[in-house]
């Protein structure tokens, strides 16, 4: 069945998601979507970002954690009236 409420709270969840997204600096975006979006492995990230693998796999995962801290916020934020804002990567 469709649910306009469902579909409306699905744009919203995309467009916090490509916000949160713009927060980050841009090795952190980059490799987020190359694994989490495009699906890459990590081996083929090292290749394509020319980093050793260590370094694609830690750096991945703090920029990980940073998407995470960003989005509760922009959620906890989502009833105000809060805009992220890419210089401090939080809502204000």
């Amino acid at each position: 069945t469709y649910e306009p409420t469902r579909r409306i709270g699905q744009q919203e969840t995309a467009a916090t998601i490509q916000g949160v997204l713009g927060t980050l600096d841009p090795e952190d975006r980059e490799l987020i979507v190359l694994r989490d979006v495009q699906g890459l492995g990590y081996e083929e990230i090292a290749r394509i970002v020319d980093r050793p693998l260590g370094t694609v796999k830690s750096t991945l995962h703090r920029a990980r954690l940073k998407f995470v801290e960003r989005y509760r916020q922009a959620e906890r934020g989502a009833g105000s009236t809060g805009v992220l804002r890419k210089d401090q990567g939080a809502l204000k």
